[in-house]
């Protein structure tokens, strides 16, 4: 297996997808197929506080981020499957894979996809733990038994 990809490659990567990600979102409240509200923090709250008050006063207000995240996800999953990395792994020449060294599966996926989010909702606490261990996985990682190394994907190799 490839050697584990160092901590400014995966730092890079997510800053990179999260400017698509935000700039996808951006679009589409631009072109108002998302609410604008439902994005919208109230001026000196940090955002973790506007999202536990949004999930206890108006839980029904929260289905829109979630589904936004989950819809984000599943396709960035379809371009992970069919190139065989994300578009920051694709540019950065990283690989995602299982245990084994092979690309994961839909489940995987998911499931990182899930800790993605986690790592989101806890202000990027997740990203703390691939600083420290020497096997530089981070919460993501951890969850759905991935690892991410240098290389190219295996459609390329």
């Amino acid at each position: 297996m490839n050697p584990v990809a160092p901590f400014w490659a995966r730092a890079c990567g997510a800053l990179l997808e999260g400017m698509i990600v935000g700039g996808i979102v951006a679009l589409l409240i631009g072109v108002g197929a998302l609410p604008s509200k439902a994005f919208a923090a109230d001026a000196g709250w940090f955002w973790t506080d506007w999202l536990i008050r949004l999930w206890l006063d108006s839980p029904e207000d929260l289905a829109v981020p979630l589904v936004s995240f989950c819809v984000i996800a599943a396709v960035l999953n379809l371009i992970f499957e069919r190139f065989d990395a994300g578009p920051s792994a694709w540019l950065l020449k990283l690989r995602v894979v299982d245990s084994r060294g092979r690309p994961p599966s839909w489940p995987q996926l998911f499931v990182r996809s899930i800790g993605v989010l986690l790592n989101f909702a806890t202000a990027g606490l997740g990203f703390v733990w691939m600083v420290i261990s020497r096997h530089r996985r981070g919460l993501p990682d951890l969850l759905s038994g991935t690892c991410v190394t240098k290389g190219q994907g295996a459609s390329s190799q």
